[in-house]
C-alpha cells in the first residue's frame, strides 16, 4: 500500500452527489446527502480539524441524524 493509498480525505472533500443521480449517493436524498455532509464537517471541527477519520465523522454523522429523526417521529 502507497502513502497515497492510505491518505483519507477531510469532510470538506467529499464530493457532492449530483442531485438528478440517487444512484451516485448511495440511495440517499441530495438533501439528506448535505445535512449529513455538514454535520461530518461539524464533527471534523470539533475534533480540531484533524485528518484521517472521514469515514467515522460521516458515520457519526448518519448516526447522529438518524437519532434525531427518530426522535421526532415517536414525539
Amino acid at each position: 500500500m502507497t502513502a497515497a493509498s492510505k491518505k483519507q480525505l477531510s469532510p470538506r472533500a467529499v464530493p457532492s452527489p449530483s442531485v438528478n443521480d440517487p444512484e451516485k449517493q448511495g440511495g440517499i436524498s441530495a438533501a439528506r446527502w448535505n445535512l449529513i455532509s455538514q454535520k461530518a464537517y461539524e464533527l471534523w471541527e470539533q475534533r480540531g480539524r484533524q485528518d484521517g477519520n472521514a469515514l467515522q465523522d460521516w458515520l457519526e454523522a448518519e448516526r447522529i441524524l438518524r437519532e434525531h429523526t427518530n426522535d421526532q417521529v415517536s414525539t
